[in-house]
């Protein structure tokens, strides 16, 4: 699955290592891919569209 979006140049809060991921890819509005510009490029297909975040933070939620 290719992402729809992704998230780049932000700081993405995670449960274990608060702060260190780089990219989010989403798909069909839900996360795909956690990390580091590799895994937005892997996540990436020729529809994606990137979100440059500006090295601000992002706090993933779940919704009902």
């Amino acid at each position: 699955m290719k992402a729809d979006l992704i998230i780049k140049n932000g700081k993405v809060f995670q449960k274990d290592r608060p702060w260190e991921a780089a990219s989010v890819a989403v798909a069909d509005g839900k996360i795909i891919a956690v990390g580091g510009g590799v895994a937005g490029a892997n996540a990436a297909g020729p529809r994606s569209a990137g979100l440059a975040w500006g090295g601000g933070g992002l706090l993933p939620g779940v919704m009902d």
